[in-house]
């Protein structure tokens, strides 16, 4: 049975890091798999939990939350982290007040968002 890995935020304050545990890790079963585009030609695997989420499992670095995905879990090495996740997406929406749609906005602010200290 797959784990879903724990939704950790970092918040990098000067002398430290405070780590936010927006979701702790839990077992799923596999419901479906299927391919979606991450970019015009690329397609990376999908699959769907019996909880509900659509999760991209990849190997690449940088792959873009795509609409209707809940998250992009990088792996590497036999160990998977979140690299994307709505619920980090929001938590930075509500952090800098810029809505729900972060996901829309020029990409420089959003990435300046993720790393700034709240």
């Amino acid at each position: 049975m797959p784990i879903l890995p724990a939704i950790v935020f970092d918040e990098r304050r000067l002398i430290d890091v405070i780590q936010h545990l927006l979701r702790s890790a839990q077992p799923v079963n596999l419901v479906a798999e299927t391919l979606v585009n991450t970019s015009p030609r690329i397609k990376q695997p999908l699959k769907r939990f019996d909880n509900g989420e659509r999760v991209i499992v990849t190997i690449r670095r940088h792959v873009a939350l795509p609409e209707g995905v809940d998250g992009v879990l990088y792996g590497h090495e036999g160990e998977c982290v979140w690299a994307e996740h709505r619920l980090l997406v929001a938590l930075v929406a509500q952090a800098f007040g810029w809505g729900a749609d972060l996901t829309k906005p020029d990409e420089h602010k959003r990435e300046c968002a993720l790393l700034m200290p709240l």
